[in-house]
């Protein structure tokens, strides 16, 4: 727990008892493919406070084995008979991407923090969000699973705006936690609308075709190699599969690609 206190409400360490209890429990039910005692490790070390981490929405373990979504959190509609896909992932003829796997629900318990991370800097909370990711590291997959870490690249002009790529920090922090080198091959090269000003699921899914390439010694394995990209949000999927989709084109032997996001 950090000293400067709960990252999300600003309340100080306190109340020993009940954020041990917390932890606790959260590491009984996000342990299912790793330790115990090393979920707790990962779980306790969160920097928030008793309140914020009982309430933290973290995705329960009915999901579409696809793209990660929650079938209790959307609701039966998105479901088919004895489908364990979503309709949507179903409706994918061509997919790069082998699967999603997100922590969070994206709701109201961490859109401001967010919004602080990518638009306002707060780099407290890059920490915060590399450690929010080992832990979904540890979660969904095994120890040594990748090869290598990719975060999703932002366009040069975006990146003038903004300063600085959130999820290219993000990712050295979880790849320094993990122990997985990062590659920085993959680049934006279509600028595109921001998703609020893009209307619809097919609008996205379109804008985002040929907006990656992958560049440098990576694109020419003499093996599959095992990629893990890295995104804060999952929407409709279409920036990942995009990204996938560009490493797979131009690779004569084709990787294996999954994504982890923070929220979904």
């Amino acid at each position: 727990m950090s000293q400067g206190g709960c990252v999300r409400c600003g309340i100080r360490y306190a109340a020993k008892n009940r954020r041990e209890a917390v932890v606790r429990s959260w590491a009984v039910r996000l342990s299912s493919r790793t330790s115990y005692a090393h979920m707790y490790r990962l779980v306790e070390r969160l920097p928030l406070c008793a309140g914020c981490l009982e309430e933290m929405p973290v995705i329960g373990e009915k999901i579409c084995e696809q793209c990660g979504r929650s079938w209790e959190h959307q609701g039966q509609q998105l479901l088919e008979c004895g489908a364990l896909r979503c309709r949507d992932c179903r409706s994918i003829e061509e997919n790069a991407l082998r699967g999603n796997r997100g922590l969070l629900h994206y709701d109201d318990w961490g859109k401001d923090l967010l919004g602080l991370y990518k638009y306002r800097g707060d780099e407290r909370l890059a920490d915060f969000f590399g450690k929010l990711l080992t832990l979904a590291m540890y979660r969904y997959f095994r120890s040594g699973q990748f090869d290598y870490l990719v975060a999703v690249p932002l366009h040069p002009k975006r990146l003038s705006e903004r300063g600085f790529n959130q999820m290219e920090i993000v990712a050295e922090r979880i790849g320094r936690d993990i122990g997985v080198p990062i590659r920085k091959d993959l680049i934006r090269t279509k600028e595109t609308a921001k998703l609020s000003q893009q209307t619809g699921r097919e609008a996205r899914i379109l804008s985002m075709q040929d907006a990656f390439a992958w560049k440098g010694e990576a694109a020419k394995p003499k093996k599959p190699s095992r990629i893990l990209l890295l995104d804060d949000i999952y929407t409709t999927g279409s920036t990942l599969r995009a990204c996938a989709q560009a490493i797979h084109q131009v690779e004569t032997v084709k990787s294996y690609i999954w994504s982890l996001t923070i929220y979904r």
